[in-house]
């Protein structure tokens, strides 16, 4: 990751997408090859002011991560499982936070046209 130690990155992408009704999540949905939660989660790790970046994703997921996810996980993005209600999956992500980051960017992983100048 980047060399700004005071700031971190918690893309929730835990939803169970009801409404979307797809056969996967919707933020696991690919969109031009690439699941809809790592273009996000993609844009906040190559931002230059991320020291980090959690990736909160449903349980399941957590257990037995789909290839894509695996190979997030292992380039360093933290895996942490979602809870029942989006505010519990934000306070999962937020409590997997490194104790000396000052500021959080807490990001929907179904929205993944977040750009650097947004993030910045």
């Amino acid at each position: 990751m980047n060399s700004f130690p005071d700031v971190w990155s918690v893309v929730v992408a835990a939803g169970r997408s009801e409404r979307f009704a797809g056969e996967l999540p919707k933020q696991f949905v690919p969109v031009a090859g690439v699941p809809v939660a790592q273009w996000a989660i993609d844009t906040f790790r190559a931002h230059p002011a991320v020291a980090g970046v959690t990736a909160v994703v449903p349980a399941a997921a957590c257990e037995r991560p789909p290839g894509w996810l695996a190979e997030l996980e292992d380039s360093g993005v933290l895996l942490c499982p979602g809870g029942v209600t989006r505010t519990e999956s934000v306070r999962a992500g937020l409590e997997t936070v490194p104790a000396n980051v000052r500021l959080v960017a807490v990001h929907d992983g179904a929205r993944p046209l977040v750009t650097a100048e947004m993030i910045s």
